[in-house]
């Protein structure tokens, strides 16, 4: 079973695109904290459903992530 969200999301999404969140989008103003939690609720149940299992989000800090799949990518090209 997924994670619970801590609090009431109304309907599962019925699709994963990125529709939804541009629908509250306010041109410049961009989001409010509530959308913001909104949209990132929908997007972690996405991802739970379409895995079939809990979300656990990379806490590294974004440099190490992006320096390590960099590394990724240079060692599959380098294998081929």
């Amino acid at each position: 079973m997924c994670a619970k969200i801590p609090f009431e999301f109304p309907i599962l999404p019925k699709s994963y695109s990125k529709e939804f969140a541009r629908g509250f989008s306010e041109g410049e103003k961009g989001y409010t904290d509530e959308q913001r939690r909104v949209i990132a609720a929908r997007y972690v149940i996405g991802i739970q459903e379409l895995l079939g299992k809990r979300f656990e989000p990379n806490m590294r800090p974004r440099d190490e992530r992006v320096v390590r799949g960099l590394q990724k990518i240079v060692e599959n090209l380098a294998a081929r």
